[in-house]
């Protein structure tokens, strides 16, 4: 099996999985619709990412465009988050490619966050209404026994059903059904939640009804 870095990327992309045997398990005539889109998505994959990030990053999704839930995730990475050191070689070919070279920041860790965050600020960086929950899903993963981190490590595990994690992150503030469905999905391994959203609703209407 692939150690370090190898083993990480293998375990972000779920490349244990493969796609291409369930392409052809949901293709015609199993499912038509499914067919058409198919050819749309090539290489498409769902991805097996890291439960903090991912929790705070949908809480600032509600109601949300998506170049500002970009920027509210960068600034919580810039704001709180550790400074990456990128190798020489990367340094430089970045120097050479722009006058003022990008800087990098790890994700914050819930032990930064809890130091650092405030509603206050984060209304002040442009979160509007979702700096009062990322504040306070903040506070209240500090407060989980054995700490925040390791509550939503253990959401992972394969004895805790997709429907007790979503039950679980539900009672987080700003977190209702959907975005409890897409944390699962996405980074607590809950590989048969099927998040719902309206656009989500109307193709299954329009699709499957």
């Amino acid at each position: 099996p692939p150690k370090g870095d190898a083993a990480a990327l293998a375990s972000y992309f779920n490349s244990d999985i493969s796609m291409a045997a369930l392409v052809k398990e949901w293709t015609s005539p199993a499912d038509p619709h499914f067919t058409a889109a198919a050819a749309l998505a090539a290489g498409a994959r769902v991805l097996d990412q890291p439960p903090l990030e991912t929790l705070l990053a949908f809480i600032c999704s509600s109601n949300n465009s998506i170049g500002r839930i970009e920027g509210m995730v960068a600034h919580l990475a810039r704001a709180y988050g550790e400074r990456l050191e990128l190798e020489e070689e990367v340094t430089a070919e970045a120097k050479g490619a722009a006058a003022n070279p990008p800087s990098f920041h790890a994700f914050p860790t819930l032990a930064a966050l809890q130091a650092a965050v405030s509603e206050a600020d984060l209304r002040a960086a442009g979160f509007g209404y979702r700096a009062r929950y990322v504040s306070g899903t903040v506070e209240a993963l500090a407060a989980k026994p054995g700490g925040g981190e390791a509550w939503l490590e253990g959401l992972r595990g394969p004895a805790v059903p997709a429907g007790d994690a979503v039950a679980a992150l539900a009672e987080l503030p700003g977190v209702g059904p959907k975005v409890a469905a897409c944390v699962a999905l996405l980074a607590l391994r809950k590989r048969g939640c099927v998040p719902v959203d309206v656009h989500v609703w109307r193709l299954a209407q329009k699709h499957y009804t």
